[in-house]
């Protein structure tokens, strides 16, 4: 099987932090080569990261494709095979990256070069399909500044990523959102002094005390069609350096996935509002939000259930669950955005002997070839 083929390929390329992108474009390149698939190509490199742009088509609509090569590092001595020598057994490749996501990416290949043969596809809409490093670190490197640089060539209309998102059965569960991710570090700082002398002092781990408090008692205002608010604090650290001394700050650190109804800046404005109110310094450090999104566009939802019905035998259910993905991108400039595809097997995404079934990279290029063709007949 030709998904098979590549995916073992794309593994044997070893991707921890987005490295070796040229060996990735290579292996596209001479695949859509020995096929005869007529697509241009564009390639863009952020801060050394590769990311590569392909298309074909005539029509003023565009269909977008999108998957990340970049995998996450390994702990080589706790793996049965040398994660980078994909493993065919029982029905399963072994290898880093097998689900997240390079399965997923042969899968899309595979679909491109196969749509590039159909004339009506042709020309009838545009078909890209983007594959981009940096999805596993921010994103802001890969799928965020290529798309920004091409969103006015193309007029994409609906986009699919083929991440992970299937638990029981290969393609059973569409994800038609994420909740978003906000991780917030927040210093707390209070008056040093001598344990014995409770008076003299503001200890700043009082300040830590109350700030978990007030994490469980926040007040969500989330939106019933995505999975709840969670806030999770992760790390808390203060030390004085001896029994006796009472230290100068506290740090907590807070992993808050968060609905869309639900704001991450009022949640830390409300921590900011606690403590002043109880006489502490507070300083905040956080990465960039990862902005929750929806799924903007019902008929497409509707219209992919019905194709993996179709594939698969059964109704796949819609789910917001999970981290974020590089489809937020595009949700973030009105683009309509689903995700479908293989089995993650639980904590074995990141995890050691990664694996995907073959079955699942199989059904997951038919209904991506599907979703592409049944739109295309309503244009």
């Amino acid at each position: 099987m030709e998904e098979v083929d590549l995916l073992k390929k794309l593994i044997s390329i070893n991707t921890i932090n987005s490295d070796n992108g040229e060996k990735i474009k290579e292996i596209i390149k001479d695949y859509f080569g020995l096929k005869l698939a007529k697509v241009d190509f564009e390639e863009f490199e952020f801060e050394g990261i590769k990311n590569f742009v392909f298309s074909f088509g005539k029509g003023e609509k565009c269909f977008a494709f999108h998957g990340h090569y970049d995998v996450v590092p390994v702990e080589r001595e706790k793996w049965d095979t040398d994660p980078f020598e994909p493993v065919e057994k029982d029905g399963y490749i072994y290898g880093r990256g097998a689900a997240d996501m390079k399965g997923g990416v042969a899968s899309l290949i595979v679909a491109f070069a196969n749509l590039s043969k159909n004339k009506e596809v042709v020309d009838k809409c545009k078909v890209i399909l983007m594959v981009t490093g940096d999805e596993e670190q921010t994103g802001l490197k890969g799928m965020k500044p290529t798309l920004d640089k091409i969103v006015k060539k193309f007029n994409i209309i609906r986009s699919l990523d083929t991440e992970p998102t299937s638990t029981n059965k290969g393609c059973d569960t569409i994800k038609n959102g994420r909740r978003g991710v906000f991780w917030l570090e927040t210093i707390i700082t209070g008056v040093p002094g001598h344990a014995s002398s409770p008076s003299k002092f503001k200890n700043p781990i009082d300040g830590a005390y109350l700030v978990i408090e007030n994490l469980r008692n926040y007040k969500l205002t989330d939106k019933p069609d995505m999975d709840k608010t969670t806030i999770v604090p992760t790390m808390v650290h203060s030390d004085g350096g001896a029994y006796n001394v009472v230290p100068t700050t506290a740090k907590i650190k807070i992993d808050m996935r968060y609905n869309y109804g639900t704001d991450p800046v009022l949640f830390m404005k409300n921590i900011e509002t606690l403590l002043m109110k109880n006489g502490f310094g507070v300083e905040f450090k956080h990465a960039p939000i990862d902005a929750a999104f929806k799924n903007t566009d019902p008929k497409y939802e509707k219209q992919l259930v019905e194709i993996v019905k179709d594939v698969i035998g059964f109704i796949p259910s819609l789910e917001t669950t999970g981290g974020t993905s590089d489809a937020r991108f595009f949700t973030s400039l009105g683009i309509p955005s689903l995700e479908i595809g293989p089995r993650g097997y639980s904590n074995n995404i990141h995890g050691n002997n990664e694996r995907v079934a073959i079955e699942d990279i199989v059904n997951t290029r038919k209904i991506a070839e599907l979703a592409v063709i049944k739109w295309v007949e309503e244009l």
